[in-house]
């Protein structure tokens, strides 16, 4: 990673706006795929004080993705449950047993030091430029001469480059302005833009994509509309550029965060109390974060008031039932937050040369702890195509699916955030006394207590469109889209590991087969060469130390001795799944259909 004061280059195949947890995980993950990116932040330096504060499951299998799962697991508090707590009794104790992604399914993590770690991360990548003070002003697609442009406008340098590329088959490219601290600026191009600009994001007002507050027409829109269409036309621009209703208010909230010295309990606490909604949450190195709703009236600084801030949260212990009430209890920041749900229209823009990630182009309220896991997830779905795309073995076509993957999986996580925001935490004490009387009846049913206690609402990050092939036999097409579980696998060195650090961030094709010299022995494709595919033969038990060199492939073996991924087989040796580097499951066919899945991937590319 760059940080030195030299001269920006005049072009970058990828420029990211935004140095917070999102552009820092797309640049180490760029970084990874070995593709020059420069990452600008219009402030000094990183933030030093929390915000987020949740990671679940997914990101955290990002951050082993990213290769920093040692460097951020001293600033993790793992494996929390959630309680819901009203008055004196439990709505539900969520507590998984399972952990379907290697990892459990809450944490809480230190915010400061995370991005610091992310930030070291990028020392590993010398193509990684990064520059502090340094602010995205303007920004404007730009053809190729061979389509008429006029590039008189252009620096030099530009119209060189430009020149050169008459042959290209792109779109062509987005020409930056960026302005520095010291008052200069620099034009330069790039082949991307990736917008982790924030909320307000510059990039997202600049392109009039409306911001609009998630409601029912909404998430229906982005769950069906949005995908098939693919994209939106760039003539429907201007109409986007005007919200037909007026964005509500958020909800004002008081967050506290606190030192302290005593031993934490390992549980985050809703307080489901309609006089008062709160939520405390334990994390790492003796803090903990309290988070209060701003009730009508109640007058802002008198709430940030010392006295007033011990009350509340020594109410909040008494909630929890915990006299006498813990000492020590030291106020290190309180500020007030306005929790929004919104949902950019779409993800790009600018003929799909620049991509909306994390805040940029969603916002959610915090009950389902899903804001920066969302960011992380755009940056881990966006990035590996970009890869593909800039390394030319995938057409730049694949990067329709970023939004079609996306935005679906958003728009049902701000619906689950907004449930638990309405329904668990109102503010009316008739609803909150029907509510309870549900939940009483709910934990009486054995299949929805199960569903309460092992986070079943939280829906799957399932793909129902995108940059699949739908499997030609039926028994194999719940495969197609789902996210492959990451079980521990044993080496044949004998080492336990998770499944992915075997799969590498490249394509992968899994075989649950006994024999490894035979496993993958009809793939002799160019296209699996080209693909960069890495093959894994999955042994259902450790036997043997095993080598394996098949013609001129080389396989992988693990062996699945907790049968884990033995029984997501089915138990069945003749089934092959083509695995993405994000980790979903893109195909699913059998060794007899290998001939006709190879042609029909090979057309998929061409389109």
């Amino acid at each position: 990673m760059s940080e030195t004061h030299t001269a920006l280059p005049d072009h970058m195949p990828v420029v990211i706006a935004g140095a917070g947890p999102t552009g820092l995980a797309a640049a180490n993950l760029l970084g990874l795929a070995g593709i020059p990116a420069l990452l600008i932040e219009r402030n000094a330096h990183l933030h030093t004080f929390p915000r987020a504060i949740a990671i679940d499951d997914d990101g955290l299998r990002i951050c082993q993705a990213m290769g920093i799962s040692e460097a951020i697991s001293q600033h993790v508090q793992f494996d929390l449950n959630v309680h819901y707590l009203s008055g004196t009794h439990y709505l539900a104790k969520v507590a998984p047993t399972g952990q379907k992604s290697g990892y459990p399914f809450v944490s809480t993590f230190y915010q400061p030091a995370f991005e610091t770690a992310l930030l070291h991360a990028l020392e590993r990548f010398p193509h990684i430029m990064l520059r502090f003070e340094h602010t995205l002003t303007q920004h404007k697609h730009i053809s190729p001469l061979r389509r008429g442009v006029m590039n008189h406008a252009l620096p030099h340098h530009t119209r060189d480059e430009v020149g050169r590329d008459e042959g290209r088959e792109d779109k062509g490219r987005v020409l930056l302005t960026i302005s520095r601290s010291d008052g200069t600026s620099h034009t330069m191009t790039c082949d991307y833009l990736l917008a982790c600009d924030g909320g307000k994001s510059f990039v997202r007002h600049a392109n009039h994509i409306a911001f609009e507050p998630m409601n029912l027409f909404s998430l229906l829109r982005a769950s069906f509309i949005m995908p098939l269409k693919g994209r939106m036309l760039a003539h429907e621009r201007v109409q986007t550029a005007i919200s037909k209703r007026a964005p509500r208010t958020g909800q004002r909230w008081l967050v506290i965060d606190s030192q302290r010295t005593e031993e934490q309990a390992n549980e985050i606490v809703f307080f489901c109390n309609p006089t008062r909604p709160a939520v405390t949450l334990p994390a790492p190195a003796g803090l903990r974060r309290w988070e209060f709703m701003l009730m009508p009236g109640e007058d802002e600084q008198d709430m940030l008031q010392n006295t007033t801030i011990q009350r509340l949260i020594a109410q909040g212990w008494r909630w929890q039932h915990k006299p006498p009430l813990p000492t020590g209890e030291q106020i290190t920041r309180a500020t007030f937050y306005t929790f929004h749900t919104m949902l950019a229209k779409r993800f790009t823009a600018l003929h799909d040369r620049v991509f909306l990630l994390g805040d940029a182009a969603h916002l959610m309220p915090p009950f389902g702890g899903q804001g920066m896991n969302s960011g992380l997830r755009d940056a881990h779905n966006l990035c590996w195509k970009l890869g593909m795309v800039l390394q030319k073995r995938l057409p730049a076509t694949i990067l329709h699916s970023y939004q079609q993957e996306r935005m679906p999986h958003v728009a049902r996580m701000q619906l689950l955030s907004t449930f638990l925001g309405s329904v668990i935490m109102p503010t009316n004490p008739l609803l909150a006394t029907l509510r309870d009387l549900s939940f009483r009846i709910l934990n009486l049913i054995p299949p929805t207590h199960t569903l309460l206690t092992q986070a079943g609402i939280k829906p799957d990050a399932t793909l129902a469109h995108g940059l699949l092939l739908p499997a030609r036999q039926r028994a194999l097409r719940h495969f197609v889209g789902q996210l492959l579980p990451q079980p521990f696998v044993q080496t044949t060195t004998g080492q336990r590991v998770l499944l992915d650090d075997m799969l590498g961030n490249t394509f992968s094709l899994l075989r649950l087969y006994e024999n490894p010299h035979e496993a993958f022995r009809a793939m002799t494709h160019p296209l699996w060469q080209q693909l960069a595919v890495r093959f894994l033969c999955l042994q259902p038990i450790a036997r043997e130390n095993v080598s394996v060199a098949a013609d001129h492939l080389t396989c992988t073996t693990v062996f699945d001795n907790d049968a884990i991924l033995t029984r997501f087989f089915h138990h069945r040796r003749d089934i092959l799944l083509l695995i993405r580097p994000d980790r979903f499951i893109m195909a699913a066919f059998s060794v007899a259909e290998t001939e006709d899945f190879v042609a029909r991937l090979e057309r998929s590319m061409r389109t």
